[in-house]
């Protein structure tokens, strides 16, 4: 009985630590010739929660969601906003019932996010890291 709680045990612990090595990088993307370098969380996460609708260095920042059912969106939301999926439909509706703002519109998956990102200066994205190319630049690392 203790062989079978302990291999339970490892068998689990394994399954975790395989999970974490799935998870690919998620990155915030921008143009690749916008003015700006870097940005910190709390720049990124206030762009995207709609309270900045700036770059720190000036110019417009307009974020670009990805679509309800991806993952990467999911991680994103929980990792660098700190909310899951349902919190961030909830803190969408309040400020769209209140008149204070809207989701960004998804546009799809990585591949679609970074199109747009990298054929609009205002655009700011998160994507994983290996859909990136050479029309977008990475700003901030999850």
């Amino acid at each position: 009985m203790k062989l079978v709680k302990t291999a339970t045990l490892c068998l689990g612990l394994l399954a975790a630590m395989l999970s974490v090595s799935v998870f690919a990088e998620i990155v915030v993307i921008i143009k690749a010739d916008n003015p700006a370098t870097t940005l910190e969380r709390k720049e990124v996460s206030r762009i995207f929660l709609g309270r900045s609708k700036s770059f720190p260095g000036g110019g417009a920042a307009v974020p670009v969601n990805q679509g309800a059912d991806s993952s990467v969106k999911a991680t994103f939301e929980q990792e660098l906003l700190g909310k899951s999926q349902s919190q961030m439909k909830a803190y969408w509706a309040k400020l769209s019932f209140s008149g204070r703002g809207s989701a960004p519109d998804p546009v799809g998956g990585d591949s679609a996010v970074v199109a747009k990102v990298g054929s609009d200066a205002e655009a700011i994205g998160y994507v994983d890291a290996s859909a990136i190319n050479s029309t977008v630049k990475v700003i901030y690392r999850l």
